[in-house]
């Protein structure tokens, strides 16, 4: 018996975080890692940063006591420290100047999907459902549609409640978004 063909590496979240801090991803690379895996993201097209944008002018509105942040890590476990689009935590910014917002912080989560759909309907929305996540949002850009996941069952890594809206709004701590702002006026 030999060797295995492919070897996979397991890292912890403090490896990771060091691997960037010395430059080892490379400059404007994004990287997540989950449940040990280092995933390299695609670069931002523009539909994903006009999300952002729309996303960014929503918070203006959100409930006083949370903080957002926009692509930023959180570290979910010893091994997982994704960074969403926009996540909700609780709490003043200041709260998080030592470390990273922990499942018991956040609120909510929202990832943009434009080329990353099944990954974030993957790996990653289980990840989120088994730390007990209690919001996410993924935002389909190429169906024009945001699907909305509550009640996360951590055991199974699934959402018990799940929702697609292709129209209207979609609230959650006073961050209120309609759906329809999300895709630029055709033109």
């Amino acid at each position: 018996m030999g060797a295995p063909a492919v070897e996979i590496w397991r890292w912890s979240a403090d490896a990771f975080e060091r691997a960037g801090e010395v430059g080892l991803f490379g400059h404007g690379v994004h990287a997540e890692l989950i449940d040990g895996e280092v995933h390299v993201m695609s670069p931002q097209t523009p539909q994903h940063a006009y999300v952002l944008r729309v996303l960014l002018d929503a918070v203006a509105g959100m409930q006083d006591g949370y903080t957002a942040t926009i692509q930023s890590p959180v570290r979910l476990s010893d091994q997982t420290e994704p960074a969403p689009d926009l996540c909700i935590s609780v709490g003043p910014r200041e709260r998080y100047a030592d470390h990273h917002p922990g499942p018991e912080d956040i609120r909510l989560v929202v990832e943009v999907s434009v080329a990353s759909l099944g990954y974030d309907l993957g790996d990653k929305l289980r990840s989120y459902a088994r730390h007990a996540v209690p919001e996410v949002w993924v935002i389909d850009v190429a169906h024009r549609q945001v699907l909305v996941y509550r009640a996360p069952e951590a055991s199974q890594g699934a959402y018990a409640q799940v929702e697609a809206r292709t129209v209207g709004r979609v609230e959650c701590l006073g961050l209120e978004v309609d759906i329809g702002d999300l895709w630029p006026a055709q033109g």
